[in-house]
């Protein structure tokens, strides 16, 4: 079953979340949709979610780890973002190309059912309606933002945008003031976040494509990092509009000490 089809019904990261939490509560998913709810088709996407928490591993976890991961969504999130992102997971493999494809986009303009197709390699999601499923993962893995509040912007269009996952996953590492060379920094954080693309190649310019380079400095301008250039040392080149050239030059990233830690 791949998680872009929306045959018998959708997928959802949020039903999901509510059906892991029925199963870990009582052991049966029917209680995410007791019959008093009415909820559509009987429960079909309870039913959906519960074969496909099945298939990506979730009756494989700990008590533990299945208790931490109910927790809170973000916590779900976590483990669903990296449940999808191994490669054997053949279900999440169009999930996965299509957040690479999302990645390379312009994190400043919007893009809706009626924009995607006209981008370069849009063939990935096949039609408007796995779009629409799609844009919902995006969103809730952090991949992604709603862009409503935008003016004139069309209702449930989305912009590439994943400052918040590489926001969170830079604080876990809890190593404040230390400095990493640039290229090091990146092997790790795709690593941690292997949904990210990434081209690790001397000379390549925007290695992990404009959404993420408008990610890091999200990350570097809220004080999270700090990116720097030093001329004797290899470099990378982030894209960034209000710098000459389209470009800025980093070679080093220092993790920055945060509230709590």
């Amino acid at each position: 079953m791949a998680l872009l089809n929306p045959s018998p019904v959708a997928t959802l990261p949020k039903t999901m979340w509510l059906v892991a939490r029925a199963i870990a509560h009582s052991g049966n998913w029917l209680d995410a949709v007791p019959p008093t709810l009415g909820a559509p088709q009987d429960g079909g996407h309870a039913r959906v979610a519960a074969d496909a928490l099945k298939q990506l591993g979730w009756g494989n976890l700990t008590a533990e780890k299945s208790r931490r991961a109910c927790l809170c969504y973000r916590n779900f999130t976590s483990w669903l973002r990296q449940s999808v992102s191994e490669p054997d997971q053949t279900e999440a493999q169009d999930l996965r190309a299509g957040i690479a494809w999302l990645m390379r986009q312009n994190p400043l303009v919007p893009i809706s059912s009626s924009t995607y197709e006209k981008l370069e390699g849009a063939d990935t999601f096949v039609n408007a309606t796995r779009w629409n499923v799609f844009r919902f993962w995006a969103v809730d893995l952090g991949f992604a933002q709603s862009s409503a509040m935008a003016a004139q912007t069309e209702e449930g269009a989305i912009i590439a945008n994943p400052t918040g996952v590489i926001g969170e996953t830079v604080r876990t590492w809890h190593e404040a003031g230390t400095t990493i060379p640039v290229r090091a920094f990146l092997d790790r954080l795709h690593s941690d976040i292997p949904l990210i693309p990434y081209q690790n190649a001397e000379n390549v310019q925007d290695p992990m494509g404009q959404a993420v380079s408008w990610a890091l400095l999200g990350v570097h301008y809220r004080g999270l990092l700090e990116l720097s250039a030093h001329a004797d040392a290899v470099q990378v080149f982030l894209t960034d509009q209000e710098e000459n050239g389209g470009h800025r030059s980093v070679s080093h990233v220092t993790l920055k000490e945060q509230p709590g830690e």
